[in-house]
């Protein structure tokens, strides 16, 4: 969850799976900016809401790192 709330430009704090306040202040920024009950904590309604956001943003193009790379190849020639 903190991977995936620092890759949505949240800034957990930590990465290594310890739910300290800065990861709670995180989640509740998400749910605030999703309309959702915010709690701090990661529910079903938040996970799956933090995991169709992820997703979404992986799906942009400007955030597929291969693409632009062949993209800046096919520019070239």
């Amino acid at each position: 969850a903190q991977q995936m709330l620092k890759g949505l430009g949240l800034v957990p704090g930590r990465e290594d799976g310890y739910f300290d306040l800065q990861t709670e202040n995180s989640v509740k920024a998400f749910q605030y900016k999703k309309g959702l009950k915010v709690t701090g904590e990661i529910d079903e309604k938040t996970a799956t809401q933090l995991e169709q956001a992820i997703l979404a943003a992986m799906k942009k193009e400007k955030n597929d790192l291969q693409l632009q790379v062949a993209l800046k190849y096919f520019n070239k020639n």
